[in-house]
This record gives structure tokens, sequence and C-alpha cells, in this order.
């Protein structure tokens, strides 16, 4: 969760391998066991029937993505956002899901039943890397007025020629010039 404050204090290790070979050796009760070494009952019971899987202790500290690769994510989304096409919040998730389902990276449950990342993820994401911000998308009007100056016209022509040589492919056949009548070019929301 967002803001998750941790009720209990965490399990010591020492403590619980010691109580699961006293438990194993002596063939006394949990709780005798778990008293004895100051863990809880049930944790004890959890891990010594196998209960406990590496899914299950996927908490907090668990990240999906290192470091390096949730650099790499937040400078594709700038890149993007150079280009005029930011990301909505729910195709991000979406995104991340498809980037850690290609990596065959360790997530969440919730990630594959659902086929993108928590919004806990994505919040988290946010707050971990500042740079990033979500707006919504301003009037033609307004935008025509702030960024119809020579700066934006010479960056968007450096951006179509990127893509020119980047895929020799395409041709001044497939480029068109429309207006706006009855095209939209302001992104709708999806919420």
């Amino acid at each position: 969760p967002r803001n998750y404050r941790r009720k209990t204090s965490p399990v010591d290790k020492e403590s619980l391998r010691c109580a699961i070979a006293d438990y194993n050796r002596n063939g006394i009760s949990y709780n005798d066991s778990a008293k004895k070494f100051g863990v809880s009952p049930a944790t004890l019971q959890r891990h010594v029937l196998g209960i406990v899987s590496d899914r299950m202790n996927q908490g907090r500290d668990s990240k999906v993505f290192t470091d390096a690769q949730e650099i790499e994510i937040r400078d594709y989304l700038l890149r993007l956002s150079d280009k005029y096409h930011g990301l909505t919040r729910l195709v991000l998730a979406q995104k991340a899901y498809q980037l850690a389902s290609a990596n065959q990276l360790v997530m969440p449950t919730g990630w594959e039943q659902h086929r993108r990342a928590g919004v806990d993820w994505v919040y988290g994401f946010m707050r971990r890397h500042q740079t990033l911000s979500v707006r919504k998308p301003s009037q033609l009007s307004c935008a025509r007025r702030d960024n119809f100056t020579p700066e934006f016209v010479y960056r968007m022509f450096d951006n179509i020629e990127e893509v020119l040589r980047k895929y020799p492919a395409i041709t001044a056949a497939h480029i068109f010039n429309m207006d706006e009548t009855a095209v939209s070019i302001v992104p709708v929301s999806e919420h």
C-alpha cells in the first residue's frame, strides 16, 4: 500500500531458525517452541509446514525492477514526452507489466491477474522519479498560443528527421499534412 506502516516488528531470522530446529528436534508444541525463542506460534507453524513461499515473502522491500531498469523506464517516458506523446497511468501500468513479463521478472500475482502493474507500483514509481508528472492536456487553442514558436517548429522537424533516419522505409508518400477539421489532436483521457 502507498502509505503502509508496519504494525509488528519483523521476525528475527536467527530466532525463527532456532525455534524451527527446536520444534523438529524435541517434538514440543508450536506454542512452547515459539515462546522459548520469542516468535509468533503462527509464524513458526507457517514456516515448519512450508506454507511460506517466495511470493508470499515478497514484501515492502522487494522490487520488480532494478534501479537501473527503473531509470531506463523513466528516460523512455521522458523521450516520449519530448516527442509530445505522454502516457496515462493506466498505460504506464500496462507497459510495466509487459516489460516485467518479457524479461521474466518475479512480479506480484495481481500484476499477472490484471495484466498490468498495480496502482501502488505506479504511485511509488512516480514518487521515486519526481522528474515525471501526470498532467491533463490543455485545449488546442492554448497549445497553439503557447507552443507555436520557432523553437517548437524546429523541434518538431528534428523529431520527424530522427524518425525518418531511424526508419528508412518511411518515404514522403507516407507523410500527410492535415488540418484539424473533425480530427482531434488533443489526447482524450481514458477515465
